[in-house]
């Protein structure tokens, strides 16, 4: 009798099917993974619960869940292969002990791992350490309650993609939602961000000696401290539809270029009590574009070179309300573009520059100061050593004070055919 063709016949291939499925084994009780496993029920554990140790394999929770609960330095989840997947997956570590350590780990081995629909949730511990890269974390709930420093942890880990995730701290003392160290060509598609607990001070996401990254949508939180600090090095990044928050203080900032260069920000939106974009130490040729920036406590950009120049920075088409200043160049910051941008202020300057300023372009913008009762100029250049800065079809508006200040001997010239003014004293300048 001939062999059946499954695909000519559909009873068979139905049969088929049902074999394969079949084939993989129901787990029962932690273990080393060395072959494709389902779960049919909740496991509990007192240390590490399951090892993917062989490539290519996937483990699926199928809803249930994965309890760690003992006093241990291990992970929940040790992912120990290339090419693996977690999926279905409810991970609960009430490991009080704060240890170095995640509830789902990737080691060195473990590139091209998937981690997917999969809640974490932790008391002792981070919620995610990788180690690895080339990952892929796609509609992933990392919620930690530890009082350790990190919520989740990144080490040397590039080529990652994280998608539709949450990543949540909510503890007592300072800490990280996530820190990032080191990692190149990572993409955060529609993340959010949530250190907004105030439970204590906390950072969003850290991200040292990331370059080359993609992040797009999302929303980003933190309290008392920045909400996306890039730091050493983290370069040629691109930021693209996202919201900010921040709360508490004006010292909680929304996003932060410190040592890092040649980054863009774009059509964003950004809320808070502290500085929204805060460029500091050689943090120059960043282009900030399409963005609606609101700090009711103190400034919406803020250039500062006090450990090395922030120079050469394009602020277009920007919409910045705040309580200080809409945009501020501190110390010495020069050669900047500011471009078709409205600047409000409701209590002080619209612009401030505070050093010697120079070579700086400012066309088709908007100046405004509201203070009542005080003397707040529209734009205020403090230092006389300011100098060949440009100015050209811009609008100043300043009810209570000059429209602006320039003491440069060069200010008649530079500034009478730049500003359409209205002011209650008009110029100050050359003096």
């Amino acid at each position: 009798m001939p062999p059946v063709n499954p695909a000519s016949n559909p009873a068979a291939l139905r049969i088929l099917l049902l074999l394969a499925i079949l084939s993989v084994p129901t787990l029962a009780g932690c273990q080393v993974l060395n072959a494709d496993y389902t779960l049919s029920g909740n496991e509990t554990a007192l240390a590490t619960c399951f090892t993917l140790a062989t490539d290519n394999i996937t483990l699926d929770c199928n809803g249930y869940s994965i309890n760690v609960t003992g006093a241990t330095v291990f992970p929940s989840v040790d992912v120990n292969a290339r090419n693996t997947t977690i999926r279905n997956c409810m991970v609960r570590d009430t490991n009080t002990t704060n240890v170095a350590m995640g509830a789902i780990r990737l080691t060195l081995n473990a590139n091209q791992t998937t981690i997917l629909n999969t809640n974490i949730s932790t008391i002792g511990r981070y919620a995610l350490y990788v180690l690895s890269g080339a990952n892929n974390f796609t509609n992933v709930n990392a919620t930690t309650t530890t009082q350790g420093s990190y919520g989740s942890y990144f080490l040397s880990s590039s080529n990652n993609y994280i998608k539709d995730s949450i990543f949540t701290k909510t503890a007592t003392g300072s800490s990280y939602v996530i820190y990032w160290y080191n990692g190149d060509q990572n993409t955060f598609d529609n993340v959010t961000v949530n250190g907004s607990s105030p439970a204590a001070a906390k950072y969003g996401a850290y991200l040292y000696g990331f370059t080359n990254g993609a992040i797009t949508g999302g929303n980003y939180r933190s309290y008392n401290l920045q909400a996306l600090w890039f730091q050493g090095g983290s370069n040629f990044n691109t930021l693209r539809n996202i919201t900010v928050n921040t709360s508490n203080t004006n010292a909680a900032h929304g996003i932060v270029f410190d040592t890092s260069t040649n980054n863009n920000v774009f059509d964003s939106t950004l809320n808070g009590t502290g500085v929204n974009i805060y460029i500091q130490n050689s943090a120059g040729y960043n282009w900030l574009e399409n963005l609606t920036l609101n700090s009711t406590a103190s400034s919406g950009i803020y250039a500062q070179s006090t450990l090395g120049v922030s120079d050469y920075n394009t602020i277009n088409n920007v919409t910045a309300v705040a309580l200080n200043y809409p945009v501020s160049f501190f110390q010495s910051s020069s050669n900047n573009n500011v471009t078709n941008s409205t600047l409000n202020s409701t209590a002080n300057h619209a612009f401030y520059a505070s050093g010697a300023t120079t070579g700086n372009l400012f066309m088709s913008n908007t100046f405004t100061s509201r203070l009542s009762g005080g003397a707040a100029n529209a734009v205020h250049f403090a230092a006389s050593s300011s100098s060949n800065n440009i100015f050209r079809n811009n609008t100043i508006y300043s009810p209570t004070s000059y429209g602006i200040k320039y003491p440069h001997p060069e200010g008649p010239a530079a500034v009478a055919a730049g500003f359409r003014l209205r002011a209650k004293v008009g110029f100050l300048v050359g003096g």
